[in-house]
């Protein structure tokens, strides 16, 4: 079962709560759900329910100045969540309450960011292939020229932790002692080394070429399906979480894992009627590759334990690593 950051009281949650939200909670449930961030449901006095978000700037006893750039872009993004859901009035967007000061996320206990939402009745929709999942995206999509100038990041098609996965692929002959997954994670790299080195060959020149226009580039939200796509239970309206990773971007970045041949694709291409490249569709499928793939060498790197969480980064690090099998393209 995923387990909180042993680093954090949840008295440090409750504080902050009344600080800076100006909430009183009677009670703080730790909820074992999604991956990377943590999350709590919080229930005040008179009942009333919220969502708690925190999430990880960087491990224990990692770069400060790399913290404080996390948590700005995390500010960045959160805000332009709360820009569609307010002014460009997306009902699907479910942004965060901003705290007293209009700020949408906090510090808290060093390298962590807590955000608050409010309570949903949802469940993760359980066949996101549907039109109504393309009407999402195409309404998502068609806000951009109404977003005011830098609210929202702009794509620099950058993986996250690279260096630390660079760094790990010069390190292959040094036992690592960081933890239960270091030895096993290195040996595993080191039998997929060149076919990551490969998919990073593939995917810079991709990238290369897509820096040269941002022409038609819209608002994504980077990861628009799985749990971040919810149905309500009262009414069956969809709604979208976790704003996290919203970038203004090529639209193929929402379409990625779309099936070419279901209805969501169809009618995604009704409503918008612009044409989808196939060769960023395959740029962000390897971005997403060697993101999960750094971003869990990064982790088996560092001091770490065998809880859940490990054990879940365990299972997602051996799906996405690039194989032969994964990207018979590329990997030779």
């Amino acid at each position: 079962m995923k387990e909180p950051p042993a680093d954090l009281a949840t008295a440090e949650l409750v504080q902050t709560l009344r600080v800076y939200w100006g909430l009183e909670v009677s009670q703080v449930d730790y909820l074992a759900v999604g991956f990377g961030a943590h999350h709590w449901r919080a229930t005040t006095p008179t009942g009333a329910r919220y969502f708690l978000a925190l999430h990880e700037l960087g491990h224990a006893g990692g770069d400060v100045d790399s913290r404080t750039t996390a948590q700005a872009h995390l500010q960045q993004a959160l805000g332009a969540a709360r820009w569609l859901e307010t002014s460009a009035e997306l009902d699907f967007v479910v942004g965060p309450v901003p705290e007293i000061w209009s700020t949408c996320c906090r510090p808290v206990a060093g390298r962590f960011a807590l955000s608050l939402y409010p309570w949903l009745d949802c469940d993760p929709m359980r066949h996101p292939d549907d039109p109504r999942t393309a009407d999402v995206l195409a309404r998502l999509h068609a806000v951009a020229p109404r977003m005011p100038p830098g609210l929202g990041r702009t794509e620099d098609f950058r993986i996250p932790h690279r260096a630390q996965l660079d760094d790990a692929l010069m390190d292959l002959g040094q036992t690592w002692h960081t933890g239960p997954y270091a030895e096993r994670s290195r040996d595993l790299l080191g039998t997929h080394r060149d076919g990551l080195r490969a998919l990073f060959d593939f995917y810079d020149a991709e990238a290369a070429q897509a820096r040269g226009s941002s022409a038609g580039w819209v608002i994504t939200h980077g990861e628009p399906f799985g749990p971040n796509l919810l149905q309500c239970a009262v009414d069956g309206s969809l709604k979208l979480v976790d704003w996290d990773s919203l970038r203004i971007a090529p639209r193929e970045r929402d379409l990625w894992e779309l099936p070419r041949d279901g209805p969501a694709w169809g009618a995604y291409g009704e409503l918008v009627q612009a044409p989808i490249e196939e060769r960023l569709l395959q740029l962000y499928r390897a971005w997403y590759d060697l993101a999960e793939s750094s971003v869990y060498v990064s982790l088996f790197r560092s001091p770490h334990v065998a809880d859940q969480n490990a054990a879940t980064a365990w299972d997602n690090f051996l799906f996405f690593l690039p194989t032969r099998e994964r990207w018979p393209e590329v990997v030779t």
